[in-house]
């Protein structure tokens, strides 16, 4: 007979695969005989998104090849990641890059390193992507993520604008996806407590955390205090954008003759 923890363990498993799952069939994520690298930080979100394709990897008739790969920045967690990824058995790449120290040399403002950190990280995944033949990158951001982008970018950078769930990169050379962009944090949470991943809390990151990106997750937990229905909402409305009340999508680009002259006459 399972035990209460292997139970609450078995509902939230399918709670997250059939938010991956939909996610993956809605957004076209991943196909057969794809090879896939797993950007893996250590962190919650990315050892959860591993495992559940590894999960389904191994269930799937669709075919597919996984590469864990982790950038050790300077943290010295490579050793541990290695040894899980043995242990889980995924083929894995690991490699260190001292992103801390190039980016304390490069900037003075510690309120300023996390972005040049993360432009750091991303061609460091991209670079070690293309050494693996791996087209996809699989990165572990979810749906608290994508809502806090998208409040973050329309308060403070006045855009309409968050994390896609599939996105060409700039080279063309990438495919980013994110498989977990409908699924929630509390539940990651606790499915990585659950499954006891091995998780490596970034204490230097959590304590440069973005002032605003904080406020965001602040001002988030209060109203969904006051209802729990907002970050779905939110979430929702990410999926459902009605274009024709949007200025964007209605902005006339060439003003006609009639627009002009009435321009003229205020």
């Amino acid at each position: 007979m399972k035990s209460a923890e292997e139970k609450a363990l078995e509902l939230l498993r399918r709670k997250l695969l059939r938010a991956m799952g939909e996610a993956i069939h809605n957004y076209d994520l991943i196909h057969e005989g794809e090879r896939i690298m797993v950007a893996v930080s250590a962190g919650k979100d990315s050892l959860t998104l591993l495992h559940l394709l590894d999960w389904l990897q191994k269930r799937s008739p669709v075919h597919f090849e996984l590469i864990a790969a982790h950038i050790d920045p300077g943290y010295g967690t490579g050793p541990k990641m290695e040894h899980y990824f043995k242990e889980l058995g995924v083929n894995h790449a690991v490699i260190e890059r001292p992103f801390i120290r190039m980016v304390e040399k490069k900037e003075a403002d510690p309120t300023r390193r996390c972005n040049l950190c993360a432009r750091f990280r991303r061609a460091a995944l991209y670079d070690l992507a293309t050494r693996e033949g791996c087209s996809t990158i699989a990165l572990g951001h979810h749906a608290d993520d994508l809502i806090e982008t998208l409040l973050m970018s329309i308060l403070f950078s006045g855009q309409i604008k968050s994390m896609p769930a599939r996105l060409i990169s700039d080279s063309g050379e990438h495919i980013v996806i994110r498989p977990l962009c409908l699924a929630w944090e509390k539940d990651i949470i606790q499915y990585a407590k659950l499954c006891a991943l091995p998780v490596v809390e970034n204490i230097v990151c959590n304590q440069q955390l973005d002032t605003r990106r904080r406020w965001t997750k602040e001002f988030l937990a209060n109203m969904q205090a006051e209802s729990h229905h907002i970050k779905g909402n939110v979430l929702h409305s990410l999926q459902r954008v009605v274009k024709s009340h949007l200025l964007a999508f209605n902005k006339v680009e060439e003003e006609n003759d009639a627009t002009s002259l009435l321009t003229e006459s205020l």
